[in-house]
């Protein structure tokens, strides 16, 4: 059986979604197939639709694996979340998919959300969710420059020599207005 999942997480305390060899227990990844094998008792593989950075958390990750045992998909997410409960990370939602189902391959879209805060007083209660700058910002500048990134780019200077991906080429729909909460 094939069960996608979407998941959130607060990656503060990850060294991001991938496995890391130097860094045990301390990838999203590596913490989501522990709690299925608690769950299932069975090793599996966890595929992701993207991977995220050391910090960077996720609003609705979506990942796949198979099991040969079969549950219903409220008990897959209800038990992973019981192993997963002092962990920063949740599922949100399970379904049993297609055998041809593949989080990376089969997403259509992907949504990234970049938070300023512009003041001069530190985060607290957005620490570790914005990136902080005291000193003013020229905004101008800066939607005149984020126009340029909309459209198809070739990003290939930024693949890993191993991508798996067909092509480098990636579209940027839309960049949300200021103070716009369009993608919470």
């Amino acid at each position: 059986m094939r069960y996608k999942l979407t998941i959130e997480y607060d990656g503060t305390n990850y060294c991001g979604f991938q496995k890391q060899p130097d860094q045990p227990n301390k990838s999203v990844e590596e913490i989501l197939e522990n709690a299925v094998f608690e769950l299932s008792k069975q090793r599996i593989k966890i595929f992701a639709s993207g991977r995220t950075d050391t910090g960077v958390h996720a609003l609705g990750q979506v990942a796949h694996f198979d099991l040969d045992k079969e549950f219903e998909a409220t008990q897959i997410a209800s038990g992973i979340n019981y192993y997963l409960l002092k962990k920063d990370i949740a599922v949100l939602n399970c379904e049993i998919v297609d055998e041809n189902f593949h989080s990376r391959f089969n997403a259509k879209m992907r949504s990234y959300r970049y938070v300023i805060v512009n003041r001069r007083a530190p985060l607290t209660l957005q620490k570790n969710r914005a990136w902080h700058l005291p000193n003013k910002l020229d905004i101008e500048s800066m939607k005149l420059a984020a126009s340029f990134l909309i459209g198809l780019h070739d990003f290939s200077s930024f693949r890993d020599s191993k991508c798996s991906s067909n092509s480098s080429l990636r579209s940027l729909s839309q960049i949300p207005p200021r103070n716009s909460s369009k993608f919470l």
